[in-house]
């Protein structure tokens, strides 16, 4: 019982265990679309435990958003 075992990179399945390790992948790739979109995928207790941590990267996703748009606006006006 000290050794527990779950997927990493990603996985396939729909299962939680699955999802999450989609999930940390997405985030490390700068993924965050699809983070959220695997997080959103979870059930209610596990979306509830990650909260304050979506939050984080809901605001990364916005704020990588609006630095493309910016830098688009600026390659227009060149």
């Amino acid at each position: 019982g000290l050794v527990q075992v779950r997927p990493v990179g990603m996985a396939e399945g729909e299962d939680v265990a699955a999802t999450v390790a989609r999930f940390e992948t997405s985030v490390r790739q700068d993924d965050y679309a699809r983070a959220i979109s695997e997080y959103e995928s979870l059930p209610e207790d596990a979306q509830a435990a990650g909260a304050d941590f979506i939050e984080k990267v809901r605001a990364r996703n916005a704020a990588d958003q609006l630095i493309d748009e910016a830098l688009a606006t600026a390659l227009q006006d060149s």
